[in-house]
């Protein structure tokens, strides 16, 4: 059983209520601030396609921006959750024994990861960017469709929630990928150490057009300068220094196709203090200069 659901300010009421099991899309776009109790029943997909959107889980507040989802397990229960603005998106549920299945599917022996259902919810309640996966990518296309086209249960294909546990269970193993990445005894201190992580990555999406250094990231993150580098690596397998210049060039690449910056405005867009450090690093990156890029765009 599934229902697809196209929610309005008078119809936010449905997130609150307990429903009947089966997978569930709600898909919203809503233009005035809103403030609700959300009933999370199943394994919980949380996605902000434009606007801001917060949930209070517990006592940790999680701010999902335009291009991020939130995981959550059953076990979360209930959250409050608002927006100060407009804001569009889905709300996603499956329900445990698909999510159950799914892991069961891509466990390799000897896996230390848990039961899904019955173990403790240890890879979950945790903010993604859409960019870094498959699941991301998925759900993009998902709210572009719902934009589109406004599906109905009659015409929506059950398959697709398949893939979706699919996809959240690859998420949670990238997440327990990560987790034991971190030295640590408890694992409690891995997933506190890797939200202050996550924390600082998100920072440098937020603010690496402006002129951040490391030091700066790593005390939004509420961790030492050498450790935040030394734990970004190997969590992230790249340091904290290549991917906000990597993000400055990505930026700097799409001005450029775009047709509408020169070089240098490109650069200063990007957060490249002048034109010769972004023409360096581009050249760099790229394999040839950011003037190559700008000659095609204007073909």
């Amino acid at each position: 059983m599934f229902n697809i659901n196209h929610l309005t300010e008078g119809s936010l009421n449905l997130l609150a209520r307990d429903r009947q099991p089966g997978h569930i899309i709600n898909h919203f776009r809503l233009e005035r601030p809103f403030e609700v109790k959300s009933n999370f029943q199943g394994f919980s997909i949380r996605y902000v396609a434009a606007g801001t959107e917060f949930y209070q889980i517990g006592n940790r507040e999680y701010r999902v921006r335009s291009g991020q989802y939130l995981l959550t397990h059953p076990a979360v229960g209930h959250a409050d959750s608002m927006a100060e603005g407009a804001v569009s998106g889905l709300c996603i549920d499956l329900m445990p024994d698909l999510i159950a299945n799914a892991f069961a599917a891509l466990r390799r022996p000897g896996d230390p990861l848990p039961d899904p259902v019955e173990g403790e919810p240890l890879f979950t309640d945790f903010m993604f960017s859409a960019a870094e996966s498959k699941l991301g990518n998925l759900l993009g296309e998902l709210d572009r469709w719902f934009r589109r086209e406004e599906p109905s249960a009659a015409t929506f294909d059950p398959a697709l929630f398949f893939q979706l546990a699919e996809l959240y269970a690859a998420d949670s193993f990238m997440t327990r990928d990560r987790l034991m990445a971190i030295p640590a005894v408890k694992d409690s201190t891995r997933k506190d150490m890797l939200r202050r992580l996550v924390q600082g990555r998100n920072f440098i999406d937020d603010c690496f057009r402006t002129d951040i250094q490391v030091a700066d990231v790593a005390r939004a993150a509420n961790v030492s300068e050498f450790h935040f580098f030394r734990l970004f690596r190997r969590v992230f397998g790249t340091t904290p220094h290549r991917y906000l210049w990597e993000k400055r060039l990505c930026l700097g690449r799409r001005l450029l196709e775009g047709g509408r910056h020169s070089v240098s405005e490109a650069a200063l867009e990007a957060g490249f203090a002048d034109v010769q450090s972004f023409s360096k690093a581009y050249k760099k990156f790229y394999g040839c200069p950011p003037s190559d890029c700008l000659r095609i765009s204007r073909f």
